[in-house]
């Protein structure tokens, strides 16, 4: 995965108030296909990669 998108995640897991522990769980359990999903974005105009993930 791409670090920024890492990085982006684990900003948003610590909003969240989770521990370290239970953040790095939560990141290495995301996958393309089942829950949690991640999706990484583009911006077209300014090439920046933004991430997010959900578990709904």
């Amino acid at each position: 995965m791409f670090p920024v998108a890492l990085q982006a995640l684990r900003s948003e897991a610590g909003a969240w108030g989770w521990s370290a522990e239970a953040m790095e769980s939560y990141l290495g359990a995301v996958d393309k296909d089942s829950q949690p999903t991640g999706y990484l974005f583009m911006c077209r105009t300014c090439g920046r990669y933004m991430a997010y993930a959900d578990f709904a």
